[in-house]
């Protein structure tokens, strides 16, 4: 067996867990959580597709403000707004969501 075949089937053997990242892809092929930046899962999920946040990989939120902003090392609940909140993610590269913890 080649090198590059022999690590193709070990990761394809691999439990779904094991390659999980905070971004899946969701298109005609499944929902793949492989991506760690929204720009990378919305390429890969093509026109068709969309980009969801994996809740398994998302940190605990933490603060009791509305909106929550989301990365793969935590997820602030500290903004009022969703704009306030998206001015500050697109230079970190993260997500922006309601707080489902916040009534």
């Amino acid at each position: 067996m080649r090198k590059g075949a022999f690590w193709l089937l070990l990761a394809l053997s691999l439990p779904l867990s094991a390659h999980a990242e905070l971004y899946c892809a969701v298109n005609f092929a499944g929902k793949n959580c492989w991506y760690n930046d929204m720009a990378s899962c919305r390429k890969a999920a093509g026109p068709q597709g969309d980009c969801v946040l994996n809740s398994d990989k998302m940190q605990a939120p933490v603060g009791g403000a509305p909106i929550c902003m989301v990365e793969s090392w935590q997820t602030q609940c500290i903004y009022q707004d969703l704009a306030s909140c998206g001015k500050v993610a697109v230079s970190r590269r993260a997500e922006c969501i309601r707080n489902p913890n916040y009534r």
